[in-house]
């Protein structure tokens, strides 16, 4: 892109613009190669950034996390719709965004500050469709923050982790949190000891998402898929993620970001949405002087690093039971991994199973919280002893189906047949994939025989 660009694309006049704010030197610009080769180096970056307005500062920290080049219909967010204009769905693309182009070549192209070039495209397509624009790499350690004076204060925030604690309380009967009937990718259940989260088992990453989901729901803004627009708890997080320890954003602060990040929404006002995030313990709040202020948890405030298992398990014999309302979701994913659970008189109990200790990575056997359940309770120490015994020495399967088939020319059709989806065990056992099952059939009636399932 920057060689096109450099040698094809700007005009003699857009170079020395470009000379003029990065502050190059005229030999620096002398030749178009000798510009290309300056054009990535850091001169007169700070100098330029800092003439930026807070919109477009934070239109080129979106722009940095693109995983491609844009077109130019990204440039609408801050640079206004074509579709404001009169006769927008009479006129040509060129004639609806002509205007965002010159924007953008005034205030970004000519400060030196984006790359640009033209993509190869089949079909029809006018030149302004085939514009693409990238911020350099190069070029984004010195992009200023997002947030232009965070407050600085030490002091924790006031984080509403017990949000979390009543959520995991639904799994055993506790009263629904949100009551958005359209949550029921993110209910929980109980399945063969496993517990889940959707139709999937439970993470704390998947936890997280229903806590930017039930932001976003209560905010009653919706995003299509069509939309350029970032989710309200997206663009939220991305701008607070900007600040380093210790710094706060009132809402305020964020609102220039959020009206580019957020192009398609109608904002409900940046202290409300930054309140509901509170509320669903997605953001730490802290009040100082009259002043709100906001940032993401940081680390250790969901759980303390230094908590014990014991703030969260109780032995109860052969079982441990699990307190939802502290146990940490990092810590109850594990646990998830590593025993059978069910829900037992309104708590939700953990027992040793065997057959997920023999899935697991010998380091999730080896992890604190095992030591801790190793130590405390005998039944799940032999349940850690058997399968650390057993381990590289017994393979166990799922969904497997052992046969035994004593006619030599039928295993041999089977063999062709099946192919690598056939392991013959023995003289008369073989093994194949369940979801095979019925080709095996087929080939033992077409050649006269019959079958005899039995279910152990």
């Amino acid at each position: 892109m920057l060689h096109q660009m450099c040698h094809e694309i700007l005009s003699t006049a857009d170079i020395n613009a470009i000379r003029k704010a990065r502050g190059f030197k005229e030999k620096e610009t002398a030749s178009r190669t000798t510009f290309e080769s300056f054009f990535l180096s850091s001169i007169g970056l700070k100098a330029v950034m800092a003439e930026l307005t807070p919109k477009e500062i934070a239109l080129l920290h979106l722009l940095s996390r693109q995983p491609a080049e844009v077109d130019i219909t990204f440039f609408e967010r801050l640079y206004g719709s074509p579709k404001q204009k009169e006769h927008y769905y009479r006129s040509t693309f060129t004639q609806q965004f002509k205007n965002i182009f010159d924007a953008v070549k005034t205030s970004l192209l000519r400060k030196g500050l984006l790359v640009m070039a033209e993509a190869k495209q089949t079909g029809d397509s006018v030149q302004m469709e085939r514009w693409r624009f990238r911020l350099p790499p190069e070029f984004v350690p010195f992009l200023p923050p997002i947030v232009q004076s965070p407050h600085y204060s030490e002091a924790s925030g006031e984080l509403r982790v017990k949000v979390i604690g009543q959520k995991l309380l639904e799994v055993v009967g506790g009263p629904p949190v949100s009551g958005f009937t359209s949550e029921g990718e993110f209910g929980l259940s109980l399945a063969d000891g496993t517990l889940m989260i959707g139709a999937q088992p439970f993470s704390a990453a998947a936890l997280a998402e229903w806590q930017q989901f039930v932001w976003q729901a209560e905010l009653r803004v919706s995003v299509s898929d069509k939309s350029k627009s970032m989710a309200l708890p997206a663009a939220v997080s991305m701008i607070l993620g900007t600040l380093a320890t210790h710094e706060w954003a009132t809402a305020k602060d964020i609102e220039p970001a959020l009206e580019v990040f957020c192009l398609d929404e109608k904002l409900p006002g940046a202290e409300k949405i930054c309140n509901t995030g509170w509320q669903w313990g997605c953001l730490a709040r802290r009040e100082e002087d009259g002043q709100t202020y906001y940032r993401l948890p940081a680390s250790g405030e969901m759980a303390p690093l230094d908590m014990e298992p014991d703030a969260y398990l109780q032995v109860a014999e052969s079982t441990v039971l699990i307190n939802l309302l502290t146990i940490p979701p990092d810590v109850l994913e594990q646990l998830n991994h590593l025993a059978y659970l069910e829900s037992v008189d309104g708590r939700l109990v953990a027992s040793p199973d065997v057959i997920k200790l023999g899935r697991v990575a010998p380091e999730d056997r080896q992890s604190p919280l095992s030591g801790w359940l190793y130590t405390n309770i005998p039944a799940f120490q032999e349940a850690f002893d058997a399968v650390n015994v057993c381990w590289g020495k017994t393979i166990v399967h799922s969904g497997l189906l052992v046969a035994r088939v004593r006619d030599l020319s039928l295993r041999v059709q089977l063999e062709r047949d099946l192919g690598q989806h056939l392991v013959v065990i023995g003289d008369e056992i073989i093994a194949f994939p369940e979801a095979r099952w019925n080709e095996v059939e087929r080939a033992i009636t077409k050649a006269g025989f019959v079958t005899k399932v039995v279910c152990a």
